[in-house]
């Protein structure tokens, strides 16, 4: 349990950094990142650039969208105005 616990949070913190550094996603796929992932740890597999790009990131997108919406829908503001002629 703890194992899916870990390769979750590897996943998240991999698709957290290809969103907020820009990176284009077929990075995973490269040696260099392969190479260190496996330094980290051997046995983590790395999820595919096709799950990452078309499950994780659109969920994280839409998560992330309902959450500005609840909050710009918390902002209270009003205008006044005062007009001259």
């Amino acid at each position: 349990m703890a194992k899916t616990i870990l390769v979750k949070k590897a996943s998240v913190a991999i698709m957290g950094m290809i969103v907020q550094d820009l990176i284009p996603p077929h990075v995973i796929e490269k040696n260099g990142f392969c190479n260190l992932i496996h330094l980290l740890d051997p046995k983590y597999t790395i999820v595919s650039r096709q799950h990452l790009q078309y499950k994780l990131i659109p969920e994280k997108v839409e998560s992330d969208r309902r959450n500005i919406i609840q909050q710009l829908n918390r902002i209270t503001f009003s205008v006044a105005l005062d007009l001259w002629t």
